[in-house]
């Protein structure tokens, strides 16, 4: 077939049959005889424009070098196929990304585990933080090619078919999973005819997205994000801040990073075995909140719970807790299962993280450059009673607009489309994670799912966005680190700090626990310090109570105070 195709000047076929030649070579053991093919492969690439290609021919030859132990030679062409992908990725769409760089995480790897084993712990975590700083970056640095257009007729209609679908969507969907709720005049399709049905219009709804998205880039130039490189992160931490990143693939490795070092260590644990770990804390927060919170029951899972929180204290921070417990507030940066972990929760001997450190939880370590100019003006407060099933929610949004001397917006009046500039956006309504497909976790406003999309339209340069509702801080994730939830939406809209939930909470312990914790923000404490306060309050307010009562609630983002009350009580970050 080479031949067939080098003789007839079938240029992609024939870079294509010697990759595959290539990788025939390699299974055979004959590594020489890989090497000049991809070498050949490559060639045939610059002769013509095959980036898929030449990436494929980079990735087989830094396989092949790494596998002969030639380090500086294989960290050449892994290079290469990252910068290929950063340039591949300049034109797909918000909604294809993740897909697309789902399988293409083999050259980072590799490359970083080859400076861990050079010992250049800086240049691994560059190369990690690179790589997860892009896709937040590349969306914050062009924010015109997420904004569907107004100005297309095109657009114009897709939209008001999207929102067709979205409202047989919000039918069905209640057919088929809030059926409990609904009486029997109002069940009008069988639950797995409603789950049917339900599968080809969201299978449309994205269709449709896709479409909107890719019209937005047809009149929009991109971008190129600028990346911060990693001693200007350093120097915005304060001499009492450190930062915990962490690598989970074919090696374990953690990075304790402080303003005048940065140092790895490598994890005696692997990936599979931690996601079990973390499974296990989130099954003992479950059962504990079907319970009564005095129950004997939760006082044995508090127990239970405990043990897996010191379980994974010992594999994620043994190593660097000399150095962290010196520190007053730590940035937890995690990667892979950790994304689902709540840190505030993790224990030592002496007690809970939360208890020694203010947390912020980070998806990037960019993010603490990334300071768009924020919004000025009153707090903007939105709730959703869900026709009366979430009754506090309007009680919780009367007592934030209280306290931040704003009026609060009720249900069919809380919408997205009617908020203005403001230093607070807070939303108490109905959330839902959808780990079948993240990207239809919502929000529900006025009786409508506020999708990530939604949230991308939006302008969110608040100091703080605070969803007050279930699950509105989970997140999936793939191997490119690439994350799909409403966090993304909410910090890709410029949000300067996002408060959310990673699990459902009863009513009446969030009214409470929003009311401790504005009570701190509003007297000047930064956001982090006022989170800390609250459940602190929580956990100490009740003997030996279950940390699923007070732990839900994550801060991501800048962690300073909010400009008004900071410039108002004279406080520091």
């Amino acid at each position: 077939a080479r031949d067939y195709f080098a003789a007839q000047r079938q240029l992609a076929s024939l870079t294509s049959s010697l990759l595959l030649l290539a990788e025939c070579q390699a299974q055979l053991g004959d590594l020489p005889s890989a090497l000049s093919s991809a070498t050949q492969a490559l060639a045939q690439t610059r002769a013509i424009h095959l980036p898929e290609q030449r990436y494929q021919a980079h990735l087989l030859l830094g396989r092949y070098l790494l596998q002969r132990g030639d380090l500086n030679a294989c960290q050449r062409h892994f290079q290469a196929c990252l910068r290929i992908i950063k340039y591949l990725r300049q034109s797909l769409t918000i909604t294809l990304r993740g897909d697309y760089l789902a399988d293409k995480d083999e050259a980072l790897t590799a490359l970083m585990l080859t400076f861990l084993q050079q010992a250049k712990p800086a240049k691994a975590f560059s190369l990690l933080e690179e790589s997860r700083a892009l896709t937040t970056a590349d969306y914050m640095a062009n924010r015109n090619r997420l904004v569907w257009r107004q100005d297309d007729p095109t657009s114009q209609r897709l939209q008001a078919e999207l929102q067709a679908l979205r409202e047989q969507h919000g039918f069905l969907y209640q057919q088929a999973h809030e059926r409990s709720f609904l009486s029997d005049g109002q069940i009008a399709v069988t639950e797995s005819g409603a789950a049917n049905q339900l599968f080809q219009i969201e299978k449309e709804m994205r269709a449709v997205v896709e479409t909107l998205y890719l019209r937005s880039a047809q009149t929009t130039s991109y971008a190129m994000a600028a990346l911060p490189t990693l001693p200007s992160l350093q120097q915005q931490l304060a001499q009492d801040e450190g930062v915990i990143g962490y690598y989970l693939g074919p090696e374990a490795w953690l990075f304790w990073l402080t303003r005048d070092e940065i140092r790895s260590y490598k994890l005696p644990v692997d990936g599979h075995r931690l996601a079990r770990e973390i499974d296990r804390l989130r099954f003992t927060i479950t059962c504990a909140l079907q319970k009564s919170a005095d129950s004997a029951t939760v006082a044995q899972l508090k127990q239970v719970t405990d043990r897996v929180a010191m379980n994974l204290f010992a594999m994620l921070l043994e190593p660097i807790w000399q150095q962290a417990a010196e520190k007053r507030r730590l940035y937890i940066v995690p990667h892979g299962p950790l994304h689902a972990l709540p840190f505030n929760l993790v224990r030592s001997s002496s007690g809970y993280l939360i208890e020694s450190h203010e947390l912020i939880t980070l998806p990037s370590l960019s993010l603490l450059k990334a300071a768009p100019q924020m919004q000025t003006g009153p707090a903007m407060i939105l709730t959703d009673d869900q026709d009366g099933r979430l009754p506090l929610t309007r009680a919780e949004g009367d007592m934030v607009a209280h306290m931040l001397s704003t009026t609060a917006h009720h249900n069919s009046a809380a919408t997205l489309e009617t908020i203005r500039p403001g230093s607070i956006l807070h939303v108490a309504a109905h959330g839902e994670h959808r780990p079948d497909h993240p990207e239809l976790s919502y929000v529900q406003l006025a009786g409508k799912q506020y999708f990530t999309d939604d949230l991308l339209q939006a302008d969110l340069r608040y100091e703080l966005v605070t969803l007050s509702g279930c699950e509105t801080g989970v997140v999936a994730w793939n191997s490119s680190e690439t994350l799909v939830g409403l966090t993304q939406g909410v910090l890709c809209a410029g949000a300067g700090a996002l408060l959310a939930s990673y699990w459902r909470v009863e009513d009446s312990l969030t009214l409470s626990w929003m009311q401790h914790f504005y009570q701190a923000l509003c007297t000047g404490q930064s956001k982090s310090a006022a989170l800390r306060a609250a459940q602190l309050l929580f956990l100490h307010g009740e003997a030996k109570q279950h940390p699923a009562y007070w732990g839900a609630f994550q801060l991501m983002g800048q962690p300073g105070p909010i400009q008004t009350f900071n410039r108002r009580s004279g406080n520091h970050a």
